[in-house]
């Protein structure tokens, strides 16, 4: 039965939605965050795809078309030379309007979400709401700058790649390569309010801001994904049943395991990557009832992940290759013409997306999957324990409860996740170690995924139960096993370091605390000139990996190395650099004998600047 609103009811929900885009447009026209719009158009884009599929469906939809339209949007910008902040606010609220439009266009036939998918959303909101409240109330109350905990590692590269998609006005690959941009996309569409005003002094302190703004968005997104995950398994509980439940699902996304090592390696796309994947789950849990309409959400949901983490494109087809196999007598016969158009579409997109895109980005930058890089101690046995528990969790089900489409998915997803790290291992035949960079982030991202699959797994089988004890029960369990396999990898101090500078709510920046070195590196930073620092302060390192990932003009330029290993304390280190750079670099300093020091065993062109 479709449940539709009373006229007035149905008004006061177009108008609202109408108002929140409008509002969030022109709060983004006048250079503020550009989230309202966002949210607006979201929630507007899943009315309409809920009149043809499940809300759940509809919701994984949006935020895939969302994330790939802004992929697509910014390749083009370059071949038309239009500017990228108006192309972006335009485009989503046009698209937003437009979807109002069309749910008004359908009067009284439209549909509302039911009861029950309100209730789903309603008990997977409460965790990721007061996140992002406790996240207001530190930004508020604390003083200074407290952007340090935000510029560990990647952080500085995904700022540097944003940095290149505004000089070429988009995403040139001929320029700068890079072959899953969708990251870099939204740090552009982040700071892309108020950018264009701001002189080169105020620059990066908006993209530090901004950069923050939106890394709290994805983790909060991640929350929330994993929360409607877990709550669409209990959700023929009781209400304290499914409350803890989707409380459970949306904290795994905030531990340190997820939010912590993202935030000490700079990870910013790692929260992202979380709620795709967990959307994946979702998605081929609507399989049995809706085979077609999934199969197309899961083409979609392969275009972002190439998009943003290529390696992991290939969970979402392996899904996709079971919802074939295994409903392949009703995909056909039992869709409707509208699905099989949808059907269609995402499939053609994503063969676009795979020709146009994928396969030259591959061949320009596959070598790149055999590098290292900075990673947790994410161990070979730590993704088979978790592959080893999902499935014996399935096979449980599976006896017990007949749960075949469960085992299937988790079959399908420890088979592909065991081909992926198998090719990333082997691109590093030729390195020391074959474990690595690329395989460990691999395990990282798939553990998390698999974590919140086990979790819901576990849950759903309170179903069996009335007892509101024994479902507790189950729950608590779920929970038990999920901290033991997020415990294989425990936090070390440095990510403790930087949970306290989050949550740190004293006044102004402790003496030589590195947030202090934020305001140095902000008051320095000037994307037209060459900078270090030089016995400015004690994070003179971090102050020059900044100074340089802003200014270098390509990836293989070599004063990158400087900001990477390079010790602004070693005077022959700091002449090497300048040489490097080409002359014409300014060091800043506390040090009123630097330029002596310096000339004595340097004959490059710099410049010394005395900072107070």
């Amino acid at each position: 039965m479709v449940s539709t609103p009373s006229p007035k009811l149905r008004l006061i929900v177009l108008g609202a939605m109408a108002a929140v885009i409008v509002t969030g447009g022109a709060l983004a026209f006048v250079g503020l965050p550009i989230w309202l719009l966002v949210l607006g158009t979201g929630i507007a884009l899943t009315g309409v795809l809920g009149q043809a599929m499940s809300w759940a469906s509809a919701t994984v939809s949006t935020l895939a078309l969302l994330l790939i339209a802004i992929v697509v949007i910014m390749r083009i910008l370059p071949l038309t030379g239009a500017d990228i902040a108006l192309t972006l606010i335009g485009s989503l609220a046009i698209v937003g309007l437009a979807a109002v439009t069309l749910l008004a266009a359908r009067g009284t036939s439209i549909r509302q979400p039911s009861r029950a998918s309100l209730l789903i959303g309603a008990h997977a909101l409460p965790v990721p709401v007061l996140a992002g409240a406790l996240a207001v109330v530190i930004a508020l109350v604390s003083a200074g700058t407290r952007l340090s905990w935000g510029m560990n590692n990647d952080a500085a590269t995904n700022t540097m790649l944003a940095r290149y998609l505004w000089n070429n006005g988009g995403i040139d690959t001929e320029l700068n390569p890079n072959a899953s941009p969708l990251m870099q996309t939204l740090i552009v569409a982040s700071s892309a309010p108020g950018r264009g005003t701001l002189d080169s002094g105020e620059l990066l302190a908006h993209e530090l801001q901004r950069n923050a703004q939106l890394w709290i968005v994805v983790v909060l997104l991640a929350s929330l994904v994993g929360g409607l995950l877990v709550a669409r398994a209990a959700h023929a509980q009781r209400t304290t049943v499914r409350i803890c439940a989707a409380a459970l699902g949306a904290s795994v996304p905030l531990t340190w395991y997820v939010a912590g090592i993202s935030f000490q390696f700079g990870f910013m796309n790692g929260p992202l990557v979380v709620a795709l994947l967990g959307a994946l789950w979702v998605v081929w849990s609507d399989a049995l009832r809706a085979p077609l309409t999934s199969l197309g959400v899961l083409a979609l949901l392969t275009t972002a992940l190439l998009a943003s983490w290529a390696p992991l494109a290939i969970l979402p087809l392996a899904l996709g290759a079971g919802v074939i196999v295994v409903q392949r007598t009703r995909l056909w016969t039992e869709s409707t013409r509208l699905q099989r158009l949808w059907g269609i579409a995402c499939g053609l997109q994503l063969l676009a997306y795979i020709g146009l895109v994928t396969l030259p980005d591959f061949l320009a930058t596959s070598d790149g999957l055999g590098l290292d890089g900075g990673m947790a101690s994410m161990t070979v046995m730590a993704i088979v324990v978790v592959c080893s528990v999902l499935l014996l969790v399935a096979v449980i089900g599976w006896v017990w409860q007949g749960r075949g489409h469960v085992l299937h998915g988790a079959v399908l997803l420890a088979a592909a996740s065991t081909v992926a790290i198998g090719y990333l291992v082997y691109q590093r035949r030729t390195a020391e170690s074959l474990w690595g960079y690329y395989p460990a982030k691999f395990a990282w991202f798939v553990s998390i995924m698999l974590v919140l699959v086990i979790v819901a797994s576990v849950v759903s089988w309170t179903v069996t139960t009335t007892r509101r004890g024994s479902s507790l029960a189950m729950v608590a369990a779920a929970a038990v096993v999920a901290l033991g396999l997020l415990a294989q990898v425990p936090p070390n101090g440095a990510t403790l370091d930087v949970a306290r500078a989050a949550l740190d709510l004293r006044p102004g920046a402790p003496a030589g605390s590195v947030d202090e070195a934020v305001l140095d590196l902000i008051a320095i930073s000037d994307p037209a000139s060459r900078d270090l620092a030089v016995h400015l302060g004690p994070h003179d390192r971090f102050v020059n990996y900044w100074l340089i990932h802003m200014t270098a003009p390509d990836e293989r330029d070599p004063i990158r190395l400087f900001g990477y290993v390079g010790d602004p304390n070693d005077l022959n280190q700091v002449c090497d650099a300048v040489e490097t750079w080409g002359g014409g670099v300014t060091l800043h300093t506390r040090d009123p004998q630097l330029r002596d020091s310096l000339s004595a065993v340097c004959s490059a062109d710099f410049d010394v600047s005395l900072m107070p």
